[in-house]
Formats: structure tokens, C-alpha cells, sequence
């Protein structure tokens, strides 16, 4: 990881942790003065994109997980799952079903 995109809530002692102990650049977003209302941040949609995509992951879509760590590691499993959806790797089946 080599930037780490924040908004104004994460200065001080955050951001100087991260950058001192972990060694990983932060780059504070702020939002210009002269717009009134939302206006959406560079980069943000990425990080919000990839939240989104977790949430269709039934399994990480409530919190059924006794444990932290087992919602931790349902992840990594949800990305390769949605890769393959994604790149449309699929397998036929040997047998179709052809309903009479």
C-alpha cells in the first residue's frame, strides 16, 4: 500500500501513527469551500464501490459470524468468488437439464 486517501477526520494522531510506525503516506482530502452540497471526493468512489460489493456477499451481508475474524476471512473468498463471476468462468454442466 503506498496511499492511503482520508478525509479531515483522520488527522493528528492517526495519520501521524500510520505514517511514522507503518511508513505509508496519507494524503488528507478536503472538500473546496466555494461548493454548497455534496460533491463526492477523488478517489472515494473506489473505496465505496468496494464496500458495496461485500454486501451482496450473503455471507457478509448481516452479522452471522460468532467471531471478528471469521467475517475477516469470508473476504478474500467473496473477491475470488466475484472474480470468477465476473470474468464469466463458469462450468456446463456434463448432463443439461432440457425440460420435456
Amino acid at each position: 500500500m503506498k496511499l492511503i486517501r482520508t478525509n479531515k477526520a483522520y488527522t493528528g494522531e492517526f495519520s501521524d501513527t500510520v505514517e511514522n510506525y507503518y511508513n505509508w503516506n496519507i494524503q488528507i482530502t478536503q472538500r473546496l469551500l466555494s461548493v454548497k452540497g455534496f460533491v463526492p471526493q477523488a478517489g472515494s468512489w473506489q473505496v465505496e464501490r468496494s464496500f458495496s460489493w461485500l454486501n451482496f456477499f450473503r455471507r457478509l451481508d448481516k452479522d452471522h459470524e460468532r467471531l471478528p475474524e471469521s467475517s475477516v476471512a469470508f473476504i478474500p473468498y467473496q473477491r475470488l468468488s466475484s472474480t470468477i463471476t465476473e470474468n464469466h468462468i463458469t462450468t456446463s454442466p456434463a448432463f443439461p437439464f432440457h425440460p420435456t
